[in-house]
């Protein structure tokens, strides 16, 4: 009588485990790949959302300071108005909030006014605050801060799409435009 031993089945070929592998490494790497993407894309998605924050935090300061400024200066100390820098005169108030409006403010000096003033410096926006040199009572304190960063030549300062320093008179702007 013959007997057949039939032949067991206990584990896997040689073949069969390199295929294996060769799978799980093309799916190691696609996820590798993947993350990498991934990781690039959520860090110029971010510094897309910081810059327009920056740029929106810059514009609400700049509006609120355009509404209240009585009129645009052409130079102020070292500073001269032009597509990367605006000049604002404002009147003084108050701690209690008072606009102080003198009469002599109209046709005296420019010292009764305080002054704020938007610099492009280097890559960064800066907004100087310069209170008045007439001794007239003001809450606004002599600052200096940053209030956009990393915005390279990206700031314009225009008056109906004409740069600020090549408006002739300065008297009639009555509208500025702030492009970051």
């Amino acid at each position: 009588m013959k007997v057949f031993f039939k032949k067991k089945d206990y584990g896997h070929t040689l073949v069969e485990l390199l295929i294996a592998v060769a799978l799980l490494v093309l799916v190691g790497l696609g996820v590798f790949l993947y993350s990498i993407t991934a990781q690039t894309n959520i860090k110029k998605t971010i510094a897309k959302t910081i810059s327009l924050n920056q740029a929106n935090i810059a514009a609400e300061f700049f509006n609120k300071d355009a509404i209240a400024a009585k009129k645009v200066v052409s130079s102020y100390s070292t500073y001269t108005t032009s597509n990367t820098c605006i000049i604002l005169a404002l009147y003084p108030v108050d701690s209690a909030g008072n606009v102080h409006i003198c009469a002599s403010c109209e046709t005296s000096t420019p010292k009764h006014y305080d002054y704020i003033i938007y610099s492009l410096v280097g890559n960064d926006l800066q907004r100087i605050i310069i209170p008045n040199t007439a001794g007239i009572s003001t809450r606004r304190t002599l600052t200096s801060m940053i209030v956009a960063k990393n915005i390279s030549n990206s700031v314009l300062f225009s008056y109906e799409g004409t740069d600020l320093g090549s408006v002739g008179d300065l008297s009639v702007v009555d509208n500025i435009t702030l492009t970051v």
